[in-house]
C-alpha cells in the first residue's frame, strides 16, 4: 500500500512538469547568471548540517550522478513504462517515508519548451488547478547545462501546502527533469534538498 501510495503522489506532482530549456527559446522565461547548484553549495556550506551517503548514487544508463542525505532512499522500483529515471524518498525519525523527488528522462525536443511553456500557463489559468501558486519561472544553469527553473506550490489531499522546485535542461539526446517537493514550512527539508542539488553532477 506505501509502495502506490507513494507512486500516486510521486506522478501527481510531475504532471505539472514543462519542457527543456535551449537557445533558440531563450526569450520564453527570465534568463539569469543564476548557477543552482554552486547557490545550493553555499547554502550547505553556510548551514553545516548535513551528512551524505557514503556512497551516493549513480546512474551509468543516464549519465548522471547525485549525493544524497543519509536519511534519504533510492527508489529504483518504479514500473517499467515510466520514464522516471529514479526516486528518492525522506524516512523520518517514526518511519513514515516521504517522495522527495523525482528525476524524468524524456527525448530531447528543441520546440519543447515553447509549446509546454503555452501548456504550463494555461493549466495555471485552469480553474481546476486554484489549488497551485506560481512563484517562479526561470533560465540559469545546472551541472553547466543551460536550465529552466519552475517554482509552485500545490495543495494536497489532506489539505496541506507542498513546495515544488522543478529544473529542466537538455543534454544530447534527452531531456533531464528534476523534481523536488517539500512541506513548504520544512526548511530542513529544504536544506536536504540543496545537499542533492549542490552535489548533481550529468554527463560527468
Amino acid at each position: 500500500m506505501r509502495h502506490s501510495g507513494f507512486l500516486i503522489v510521486l506522478f501527481g506532482l510531475l504532471f505539472i512538469a514543462v519542457g527543456c530549456s535551449n537557445s533558440q527559446n531563450d526569450d520564453l522565461a527570465i534568463k539569469t547568471t543564476t548557477d543552482y547548484g554552486k547557490e545550493a553549495a553555499r547554502r550547505v556550506e553556510k548551514s553545516g548540517d548535513c551528512e551524505y551517503s557514503e556512497t551516493g548514487y549513480t546512474n551509468s544508463n543516464y549519465g548522471f550522478s547525485f549525493k544524497y542525505p543519509n536519511n534519504w532512499s533510492i527508489r529504483t522500483d518504479l514500473p517499467t513504462d515510466t520514464t522516471i529515471a529514479v526516486a528518492v524518498t525522506r524516512n523520518d525519525a517514526i518511519g513514515n517515508t516521504t517522495p522527495i523527488l523525482g528525476i524524468h528522462v524524456d527525448k530531447a525536443d528543441p520546440k519543447l519548451l515553447e509549446t509546454r511553456k503555452s501548456e504550463f500557463e494555461r493549466e495555471f489559468q485552469s480553474t481546476s488547478l486554484s489549488n497551485v501558486k506560481f512563484l517562479a519561472f526561470e533560465q540559469g544553469k545546472l551541472s553547466d547545462q543551460d536550465t529552466l527553473f519552475v517554482r509552485y506550490t500545490t495543495v494536497t489531499e489532506d489539505n496541506k501546502r507542498r513546495e515544488c522546485a522543478q529544473y529542466i535542461f537538455n543534454n544530447q539526446n534527452k531531456c533531464y527533469t528534476l523534481t523536488f517537493f517539500s512541506p513548504q514550512e520544512n526548511e530542513q527539508v529544504q536544506r536536504e534538498m540543496d545537499a542533492i542539488l549542490a552535489t548533481f553532477k550529468i554527463g560527468q
